[in-house]
């Protein structure tokens, strides 16, 4: 039997930001600190379909970013991801994840037409639980980068690394990944087309149970930009591959599964300081080990606006409306209708 669920949504996200801070250092490029902070209420139906919850929660949001170039050649990332989700009837699910990135990069070339970089990127991530200390765990990740590219014309970037989740009070689920990744950026009429490709391959160092040991991705892209004042720009994206739930930063659970993805965005300046995006995508995901195959599409438009924008500060406001459907195999108890919600 098949369920089916689905229903329109208003997301209204209460959001402080300040962003595109520059100060020109002495070799005349710009130091940058962007941030943002946005808080309101969800449930979990909205965000995964699969976990089968209906819980409401609150969730506050803060990210800080911030980058420079000390040097010609030389420049340097360093974020961190704030995340915090209070259930209203099921404490269990109550947590936290903590997000640290770092980046590092050196220009072999030192051309502004030509680049081949070479850069290190390193990632901790924390999970907490409240009342579920089994499934708290820390991911720790470290990969090598080279990037060739040649001004409007390509970008070319080989990537390896490795990613380690360890689990204080679960240790048969701790899991090492070796991971290697191949993009591919190619340009033509003066940057009006872009073809992206990705590839991406992992395999975890032992067998698990109920858990593919090697997993693999592909991403395909598209983008145009046109001569129109009504239309900007439209993308089309396909995506194929295997994941894990946990790397899905907003999961609670841990299983593997299958998904493919289209997706296509046409992007409208409607004046100066608004624009909006209209979306559409198509998706299907199939578990491994786990009854909750499902597939369905997705339509949303977002619509923002910028208050204040100068070289010191950004600052704006986004409205969300959406309608997403999904339909499960097997499972006759999911005939659910969200209402729209704010």
């Amino acid at each position: 039997m098949d369920g089916s669920k689905g229903g329109w949504r208003l997301v209204l996200p209460l959001v402080f930001a300040f962003g595109a801070l520059p100060v020109p250092n002495v070799h005349g490029a710009d130091r940058t600190l962007i941030g943002y902070f946005d808080t309101g209420k969800r449930t979990a139906l909205e965000d995964f379909e699969e976990e089968g919850l209906d819980d409401e929660y609150t969730y506050r949001n803060y990210h800080l970013k911030y980058n420079d170039s000390p040097a010609d050649n030389l420049e340097y990332e360093v974020s961190t991801f704030q995340k915090f989700r209070d259930y209203k009837d099921t404490n269990a699910l109550d947590n936290r994840s903590s997000t640290y990135k770092g980046k590092a990069a050196y220009d072999l070339a030192g051309e502004k037409k030509q680049t081949r970089q070479v850069g290190l990127e390193v990632k901790h991530r924390e999970k907490r639980f409240n009342d579920t200390p089994r499934n708290e765990f820390e991911q720790n990740s470290a990969s090598s980068f080279f990037t060739k590219a040649a001004k409007d014309l390509y970008r070319l970037t080989v990537e390896g690394g490795m990613d380690a989740y360890r689990y204080e009070h679960a240790e048969e689920k701790d899991e090492t990944t070796w991971i290697g990744r191949i993009n591919g950026n190619r340009y033509f009429d003066g940057n009006r087309v872009n073809l992206t490709s990705s590839y991406s391959i992992a395999r975890t160092e032992k067998e698990r149970a109920f858990k593919k040991r090697t997993k693999q991705a592909w991403t395909g892209k598209g983008a145009y930009k046109f001569d129109n004042p009504m239309i900007n720009k439209a993308t089309l994206r396909a995506n194929v591959g295997q994941r894990d739930t946990k790397e899905d930063d907003e999961s609670d659970i841990d299983y593997d599964y299958r998904y493919w993805t289209v997706n296509g965005q046409t992007y409208h300046d409607i004046g100066e300081n608004t624009d909006t995006t209209l979306e559409y995508e198509h998706f299907e995901k199939n578990y491994l080990f786990y009854n909750r195959d499902h597939r369905g599409y997705s339509i949303q438009n977002e619509w923002k606006r910028v208050f204040v924008k100068n070289e010191k500060a950004r600052w704006w406001a986004s409205v969300l409306v959406g309608h997403r459907e999904a339909k499960f195999a097997l499972i006759s108890g999911n005939n659910l209708k969200r209402k729209p919600s704010s």
